[in-house]
């Protein structure tokens, strides 16, 4: 099974995570919030390079902006090591 075929947006119209405008994004955004595949979703669009739309919750500038900080999305915390 991949990544998107538990996605919280296939419940959705692809067009609201494409859509211009303030109040489309923050209900794209919503949605990608209790998504358990989002930082899936955020590095593949990272990879890809998405120019548009909102992908694991982060809009194109905020993406970018993160790629010029470079810090890689998604990538999971380490796990502690109890001694």
């Amino acid at each position: 099974m991949f990544w998107h075929d538990e996605a919280r947006c296939r419940q959705y119209d692809p067009d609201l995570f494409f859509a211009a405008g303030a109040r489309s994004e923050r209900r794209a955004k919503a949605v990608c919030d209790r998504c358990p595949v989002a930082p899936d979703c955020l590095a593949f669009a990272l990879e890809c390079k998405a120019e548009f739309g909102v992908w694991g919750g982060l809009n194109s500038r905020e993406r970018r902006r993160l790629i010029r900080r470079g810090r890689p999305a998604a990538t999971p915390a380490p796990v502690p090591v109890s001694a």
